[in-house]
């Protein structure tokens, strides 16, 4: 019994001086029950098969296993930094008048958001701290849209009061826009959000709307299109702007393209077309199929045609265009 006694104690000693991390008396107590009871059902074996030597085998090996799954139970896992973020010096929410010098905005996946370009990793991956509008209202650009007008669309419906809450940004996903020339990061100050709805006529050109027309009717247009490919070349049910606007929504990534930008009022819809195949449309390409309610203020007009051309007729043109489209 001597020589199981010390193949009992020295690979416990080996295993607790290859593992740096200390065992607890938890830790240890679990592990020292599990071998006791690891070492009784070997020796009970061992005797009635008459082989000390393989009690002292499975033994020590029980006590090894023992105590190294007592160790993994009890050794923290390495935090994620997710508690750390909630705990740190970012608030929760603010609003756009906390903003002070240092902050930056930018566009990114057709949503605004502001920074100081302060970072923070979670899990060992790298992320950009920001804060996101929670207006619902506000309207997202795209990079296209923002590079045809110069000018970011959402200022119009944020003000100073707006509410932005806490974000987090990979910086693997968010690198290659910035890197690849798409960026549309600049500086801001509080009177940029000034009551955009009330000031937006003395701040916003005419120009700046009659463009947004056009990129909003062509991406009408391509939602006329995906729904003709799963309505067999059958054109929407189109009656009423309304009407027009419940069959295309799947279709269209932004629901801000069914109202003319600078107005309230949705675009207008060919009711001539209203659920006919186009197959029996041939010859009436230059038919309009949607089009803007209001005039701007030279008296043109933003229009779809059937065959998908968009642009701005100017008020006599736009007569003609009515008349040859029945409308």
């Amino acid at each position: 019994m001597l020589a199981l006694g010390v193949a009992l104690i020295a690979p416990a000693h080996l295993v607790r001086a290859q593992d740096e991390t200390p065992v607890t008396p938890d830790a240890t107590g679990a592990a020292v029950q599990q071998a006791a009871d690891a070492v009784a059902r070997a020796t009970a074996q061992a005797m009635i098969e008459q082989t000390p030597q393989a009690a002292a085998t499975a033994a020590t090996a029980a006590i090894a296993q023992a105590t190294a799954n007592a160790i993994a139970r009890t050794t923290p896992r390495k935090p994620t930094g997710l508690a750390e973020l909630i705990r740190a010096k970012f608030p929760l929410a603010l609003q756009i008048s906390d903003l002070g010098q240092g902050w930056r905005e930018f566009d990114w996946n057709r949503n605004v958001y502001f920074t100081k370009g302060e970072t923070w990793f979670l899990s060992n991956e790298e992320y950009l701290i920001v804060y996101k509008s929670v207006d619902e209202e506000a309207v997202r650009q795209s990079p296209e849209e923002f590079r045809a007008n110069q000018s970011p669309l959402y200022r119009e419906t944020l003000h100073p009061t707006s509410r932005l809450q806490l974000d987090a940004l990979p910086m693997s996903s968010i690198l290659p826009y910035f890197v690849g020339g798409n960026s549309t990061l600049r500086s801001f100050t509080l009177k940029d959000y000034r009551d955009g709805v009330k000031d937006k006529a003395r701040v916003v050109p005419d120009a700046y709307y009659q463009n947004l027309s056009v990129i909003y009717l062509r991406k009408i247009g391509e939602a006329i299109k995906n729904y003709n490919r799963d309505y067999l070349d059958v054109m929407p049910p189109m009656p009423t702007a309304f009407i027009a606007r419940d069959a295309l929504e799947p279709y269209a990534q932004n629901t801000a393209i069914f109202t003319q930008p600078g107005s309230a009022q949705p675009f207008r819809f060919n009711a001539l077309f209203s659920g006919r195949k186009r197959a029996h449309l041939k010859g009436k390409g230059s038919w309009i199929v949607a089009y803007e309610g209001e005039a701007a203020l030279d008296g043109s007009r933003a229009v779809l045609l059937l065959s998908g051309r968009v642009y701005r007729a100017g008020a006599k043109h736009w007569e003609r265009l009515r008349e040859v489209s029945k409308q």
